[in-house]
């Protein structure tokens, strides 16, 4: 038993061998882990998919520390050979120690983690997986939609040496949805600020005091002061001479959408009775 175990660890084809066994071992072990913490659900929750994420990774890295065992003489042998051509192996892999250098700032930083909404290079999605070398997200509609497009954008960790992570994690649930309302010059705009107002009000209320909490949460959080839940509406032109309603409003990501088309009917109404009525109010950007 002693020589096969001797055999094995310094024969070449022994090496091999129990090298291919571990590979099998690890790939075996991952599996039945991963399918244990799927369990018969339909869809991965948060939670499911970090554990799963963690799994690959421990695994991975499991892996390459018995191999570099198993192998260390055959590496340090190997590494001693190429020296001539140690400048090319480093351009070679140049890509990947960046993307490893990504990761490794990424984890320090604590910028993201799997489950948050994040903006990369104009990447808007939600973090689905990642590891040493790749960052995967659902991605999410750009603009003012907070809807999934259903394609999946994988990002190279290199990016996040030269990019800004911005992270999206707290529109998760609330957001501070912003759009405005082109109308003529000569309409009389502020003559239904006061009436549109209350209507966003009135949409609003359901949530409003939900909305009070979670607004606290993200101050505490932030450590800052930000603006105040409820509805606001600023006046402004533009330099072709129209006027501008702009707002803002502080509500679920998943209603901000339809509480807009309902302002915009509500401000159209009321445009129409307002001074100027002739003037046809356009929706702006």
């Amino acid at each position: 038993m002693g020589e096969l175990l001797e055999w094995l660890l310094h024969d070449l084809l022994g090496q091999l061998v129990v090298s291919v066994l571990v590979v099998v071992a690890i790939l075996l072990l991952r599996a039945g882990l991963i399918r244990e913490i799927r369990g018969k659900s339909e869809f991965l929750s948060d939670q499911q998919r970090r554990w799963i994420s963690f799994t690959r990774n421990a695994a991975f890295t499991l892996l390459l520390l018995i191999l570099a065992y198993l192998w260390a003489d055959e590496i340090k042998n190997f590494a001693l050979s190429v020296a001539a051509v140690t400048v090319a192996l480093v351009l070679a892999t140049k890509e990947l120690l960046l993307c490893i250098s990504g990761s490794v700032l990424r984890t320090s930083s604590g910028a993201f983690a799997i489950g948050d909404w994040i903006e990369v290079d104009g990447v808007r999605g939600e973090v689905t997986h990642h590891n040493a070398f790749a960052t995967s997200v659902q991605e999410i509609e750009g603009g003012h939609r907070y809807d999934y497009t259903g394609r999946t954008i994988t990002i190279p960790n290199s990016i996040f040496l030269s990019k800004s992570i911005t992270n999206l994690n707290f529109m998760r649930r609330y957001v501070f949805h912003r759009f405005s309302i082109t109308v003529e010059a000569d309409c009389d705009i502020f003559a239904v600020v006061d009436p549109l107002r209350q209507k966003a009000e009135e949409h609003c209320e359901g949530f409003m005091e939900v909305a009070r909490r979670y607004n606290r949460i993200i101050e505490t959080r932030a450590g800052l002061d930000i603006p105040s839940p409820e509805p606001r509406i600023e006046v402004d032109n533009t330099r072709e001479g129209r006027n501008v309603l702009t707002i803002t409003l502080f509500c679920p990501t998943a209603e901000a959408l339809s509480i807009e088309q309902c302002l915009r009917r509500d401000a159209y109404r009321l445009l129409q009775t307002a001074p100027g009525a002739n003037a046809a109010a356009k929706a702006g950007s």
